[in-house]
């Protein structure tokens, strides 16, 4: 689905409503990438022919697949693609200045799924909370508490769009690690500047990646070391303010600890889908409405392509339950094939 307009007051407006558009964490994205390994793979959403077999399931699995479900489609990981970079740098998006706001889920099978797409005029707090607010009025029996992980860049470190949304609660904040570190458009690189965030890259990495207290408090001495000595205390004071202080957002033993959070460590996902529309639609230099427009017949695409494999599916498992002289074997392909 797509949401647009110029500031955050839209979400009092009824988004327009696309054919056949699946509810909540059930929209289509690329069937291609898998946003944990980038391995090829097609999730398919759509309603499939039946056959009149007992469910093969037992009450403990479908209470398993259930919760699995439910974990995944309760993280947004949201992203704007503005200009792009590396590989992409030859396509041109946004350049007028609309932003492609993404919030990107999984499926029950950890595959990415798209309950919105949307632009803003910027990319702003206030406009992700009306995209987020706009998501759940398109979902029926939805709420804004069932939201438990927001994961994103630099944008959300002040934690505002949880009070926003008034989820400060029940939902958590996880910054990208990727934006935090990378060389080119880390924060803290550009933080440190180059030079001194080189001298205190292996620390850095270490505080966010270390899975255990007593390594992230060894590699936060060791940083302070580093900073307690240097001409500009600037720079300590970043470590301790808007680093430490802030460790709740990106530290991995403070994040495994939350239920739910499916060891990720930033926003694949909604990356994963920025590279999918530059790989169908290619150069997007256009008007917002074409563009519009384009996006939504990418949608559709990827949805007839995951509809076909789907329907594959269900064809050889039901090929296979007839060949089959095991009636386990025989059962459990039968509740594949409904």
């Amino acid at each position: 689905m797509y949401v647009t307009g110029p500031n955050p007051d839209a979400a009092n407006h009824s988004p327009p409503e696309v054919e056949n558009s699946p509810a909540m964490g059930r929209d289509i994205a690329d069937p291609q990438i898998d946003p944990a390994s980038n391995a090829l793979a097609a999730d398919v959403v759509t309603e499939a022919p039946t056959v009149a077999v007992e469910n093969p399931y037992t009450p403990e699995q479908l209470a398993v697949i259930e919760e699995i479900a439910e974990e995944a489609s309760s993280m947004f990981c949201v992203d704007a693609t503005f200009q792009p970079s590396g590989e992409l740098k030859d396509a041109s998006i946004n350049t007028k200045g609309w932003p492609i706001n993404t919030i990107a889920m999984l499926d029950g099978e950890k595959k990415v799924c798209l309950p919105c797409e949307g632009f803003t005029i910027h990319e702003t707090i206030d406009g992700y909370v009306w995209l987020m607010e706009s998501v759940v009025a398109m979902a029926p029996g939805r709420k804004l508490c069932d939201i438990k992980f927001i994961i994103g860049d630099g944008i959300f470190a002040a934690e505002t769009i949880l009070t926003k949304l008034g989820i400060e609660d029940t939902c958590h904040v996880i910054l990208d690690h990727h934006h935090l570190l990378i060389l080119e458009i880390g924060s803290w690189p550009k933080a440190f500047g180059l030079n001194l965030f080189l001298h205190l890259k292996e620390d850095l990495t270490l505080m966010v990646k270390s899975t255990t207290f007593t390594a992230y408090q060894q590699a936060l001495e060791s940083a302070r070391a580093k900073l307690c000595n240097h001409p500009d205390q600037k720079h300590a004071k970043y470590l301790e303010r808007h680093i430490h202080s802030m460790r709740h957002l990106f530290a991995n033993h403070i994040i495994q600890k939350f239920a739910g959070h499916l060891n990720f460590q930033g926003n694949a996902p909604a990356e994963t889908n920025h590279a999918s529309i530059v790989a169908r639609i290619g150069s997007l230099v256009m008007e917002p409405v074409t563009l519009i427009e384009s996006l939504m017949e990418r949608h559709f695409s990827i949805s007839s392509e995951r509809n076909h494999c789907i329907l594959v599916c269900h064809v050889r498992c039901q090929a296979l339950a007839v060949q089959s002289t095991d009636v386990a074997t025989r059962e459990a392909l039968k509740g594949l094939s409904s």
